[in-house]
């Protein structure tokens, strides 16, 4: 038998089809190849995220008596999909040990012969989590028999010594956070302490938000769904922050950490993305503040800070109503829009102003000042108005103070450039007014909207305010900053349990941020764009 027909009987086409890989005409199953590859590279690929964000449940079953039954039948249902995700046999001791399983609710079924069945529910399985159920007991009955035991204290994880709090998803949804920002929560933790100045946040995505033990924020450990979550580029930020409606829940962890999570000193929050589940839900958003509903501060004669904040949103999920994919392929989808105005404290200062490099004495600051004629710099000039263009080295080397010379300008004298003073050979421009024709046209915008708003609240600086004079050479301008923020994230999740032993799911993350600062001159826009395409394979 040929090497290219086992393949075809590998690949299980029909024996009429598997001449197609005779030499020659093997690119006729070119698109069968490619979807082969295709697969290789997924199953390869999902290698890497095996397990990263998943748990086990063990324990062990055993009679009325305490003896130890082996060859139980264990079953792990996702008690919101209602389906079987996991099962197993016990060993020779009674052991069982269901893995890999993805963090949510969980009932256990264990079935023997000639005893009744038993089922576990309510079992709550966290992040990353090793839980033990101890002792299942069940009794001597009719296999037809069953007997449901709910979980109504909280297990305690003796598989491993890690010290972890866990905040779910209903913590999360309905509490009501200042700015909606899941990390504030982290703050209900023991060992945490918040940096923040302000409750009220709109910088997303940093990591430093919270120390936790004494160690430094920037030392913190981010997670998503397993895979990485902080910019290992910088190591400054999340390269995405997932909308409080899209967590799962998220469990952070404070010592005792794996090798694997060894890359920081610092703590270990996992979040995980929500998932659907056998029932559609769904939920659609809106919140809203500004200042208007705001009271006015103590003290602050009737003036609110100005703030907006917007955010707005829906998700949806379910099951896929496909034939023959009953409790196997479930969605999840959310979006949320962020619009945000904070102000800030600022304040521009003017060291030797028009940067001549001397303290000139002004009686104010309006000293660019764009005219038909071009460039009005008067202000700098203490002498009478010439409208001649002379220059130095002509029979006039004393100069007005303020006098503004014509860049790139030359005199020369019997063909030779005078040299006589360092300004030697430039021209001085008229009544300090530098034509439109050597002026760019962003110059003169710039200088012009630099005058407008730098003139209408400049202050001048005491400490150089000359006594005899009553001018100074330095000025300040007070101005209120305004942050603006705006974001845009979907998030879209697809679960699909193929058997008991086999399940996979697919996340994809599209985030979209612009910070803008509105200020003196308006020019700082930032804009950044994340989109994370994991997926997991058990």
């Amino acid at each position: 038998m040929s090497r290219d027909v086992c393949f075809g009987r590998f690949l299980g086409l029909p024996a009429n089809d598997q001449r197609v890989f005779k030499k020659g005409v093997a690119m006729n199953l070119l698109p069968l190849r490619l979807k082969v590859l295709f697969l290789l590279a997924v199953c390869l690929i999902a290698v890497s995220a095996l397990a990263q964000n998943s748990g086990s449940i063990q324990g062990t079953v055993t009679d009325s008596q305490g003896a130890v039954i082996p060859d139980a039948s264990v079953q792990a249902i996702d008690s919101d999909k209602g389906a079987v995700v996991r099962n197993g046999t016990t060993s020779a001791d009674g052991l069982f040990v269901l893995q890999p399983l993805q963090p949510g609710k969980y009932t256990i079924k264990v079935d023997a012969k000639g005893m009744k069945g038993l089922e576990r529910t309510g079992i709550v399985l966290d992040n990353r989590q090793n839980l033990s159920l101890g002792e299942l007991r069940v009794s001597v009955g009719s296999t037809t028999e069953s007997v449901t035991v709910e979980a109504q204290t909280p297990l305690v994880e003796t598989a491993t010594g890690d010290h972890s709090d866990v905040i779910d998803s209903k913590l999360v949804t309905e509490t009501s956070l200042n700015g909606r920002d899941f990390q504030s929560l982290v703050r209900t933790l023991p060992g945490v302490v918040s940096n923040d100045s302000n409750d009220f946040r709109l910088a997303f995505n940093n990591t430093n938000a919270f120390h936790v033990n004494g160690l430094r924020g920037s030392d913190n450990n981010f997670f998503l769904d397993g895979a990485v979550n902080t910019d290992v580029g910088a190591n400054d930020g999340q390269y995405t922050q997932l909308s409080m409606d899209a967590i799962g829940e998220f469990k952070i962890q404070s010592n005792n950490f794996a090798a694997e999570y060894g890359r920081n000193p610092g703590v270990l929050l996992a979040v995980n993305t929500k998932a659907g589940t056998k029932q559609f839900h769904g939920t659609l958003y809106e919140f809203h503040r500004e200042d208007a509903f705001d009271a006015s501060p103590p003290f602050s004669k009737g003036v609110k800070n100005y703030i907006r904040f917007n955010q707005y949103g829906g998700n949806l999920g379910g099951p896929i109503p496909l034939p023959h994919y009953k409790n196997k392929l479930f969605f999840f989808f959310n979006y949320e829009g962020t619009r945000g105005i904070q102000p800030g404290n600022a304040q521009f200062n003017s060291q030797n102003i028009a940067g001549l490099g001397r303290g000139y004495e002004l009686p104010n600051p309006a000293i660019l000042n764009v005219t038909p004629a071009g460039l009005d710099l008067t202000a700098l000039y203490t002498g009478v108005c010439d409208p001649v263009a002379r220059t130095n080295c002509a029979g006039l080397t004393n100069f007005n103070n303020g006098q503004v010379f014509v860049p790139g300008s030359t005199h020369y004298t019997g063909g030779q450039l005078d040299s006589g003073t360092p300004i030697c050979g430039t021209a001085a421009s008229p009544c300090n007014i530098i034509p439109t024709s050597l002026l760019s046209s962003q110059a003169g915008a710039f200088a012009n909207y630099f005058s407008k708003g730098y003139q209408a609240n400049a202050v001048p600086d005491p400490s150089t305010v000359n006594p005899a004079t009553g001018l100074a050479t330095k000025f300040f301008n007070p101005f209120n900053e305004r942050y603006n923020f705006k974001k845009h994230q979907e998030v879209a999740r697809i679960d699909w349990n193929i058997n008991a032993k086999t399940n996979f799911f697919f996340r994809w993350v599209d985030d979209s941020q612009q910070e803008q600062y509105h200020n003196l001159f308006d020019f700082a826009d930032y804009q950044s764009r994340e989109c994370d395409l994991p997926h997991h394979h058990e």
